[in-house]
């Protein structure tokens, strides 16, 4: 999707303010009906655009380590020249934001994450191609997996962003959940291995 959003960005021209732009707006429910000029509508567009592709996991680091670096400037400046870059990674934020909830709720979408993975994953299996990664569900351990994740990804993207908003209770959902993936380790491990005899039983 990220990568969709960067051709639209790049090659599609703008179109005229006045004309329909989405099924949305057609149905009467037109997001961009205060906007009062095509200059506003473009900004609009452009920020959205922008935060759908930093939802990319690849560009992570390089933005949290942006951010970190104007944060830490004399001159950074959320509402002005740096209010786009802030923007932006808040959006990216919320899309890794599972494990900075309760754990009942951390679990639950991290299930259903995996059930998602593991289902790609048999089907590349089946057809003989590269099992991408993390979806394998004879070598991945949920709860390792998740313990990682947000040691490596989630908590310092936090940490950095926590300097200019309040996140002090997402970072304590960080730990403790962190400490609760720790405890269903030996679960999950168990599931792992059962994949792997039941696949030894087919072959």
């Amino acid at each position: 999707m990220a990568q969709t959003f960067a051709l639209i960005s790049s090659t599609a021209p703008y179109t005229d303010y006045d004309k329909p732009k989405t099924t949305v707006q057609a149905n009467s429910l037109d997001i961009f009906e205060c906007l009062a000029s095509n200059e506003d509508y473009k900004r609009a567009r452009k920020l959205m655009v922008s935060c759908i592709l930093a939802t990319d996991m690849s560009t992570h680091f390089s933005e949290v380590s942006k951010l970190k670096t104007r944060i830490e400037a004399s001159d950074y400046d959320p509402k002005g020249k740096d209010k786009q870059l802030t923007l932006t990674m808040m959006f990216h934020l919320a899309d890794i934001s599972n494990g900075t909830k309760d754990f009942e709720r951390c679990r639950k979408w991290t299930d259903l994450l995996f059930t998602e993975f593991f289902t790609q994953g048999d089907r590349e299996r089946s057809r003989g191609a590269s099992i991408s990664y993390l979806m394998d569900r004879k070598t991945v351990n949920i709860a390792k997996s998740q313990i990682g994740f947000l040691d490596v990804i989630v908590s310092p993207a936090y940490k950095t962003v926590s300097k200019v908003v309040q996140m002090e209770r997402n970072l304590e959902h960080i730990e403790k959940n962190k400490a609760r993936w720790a405890l269903l380790f030996d679960e999950y491990e168990s599931k792992m291995v059962a994949e792997q005899e039941k696949c030894v039983d087919i072959d």
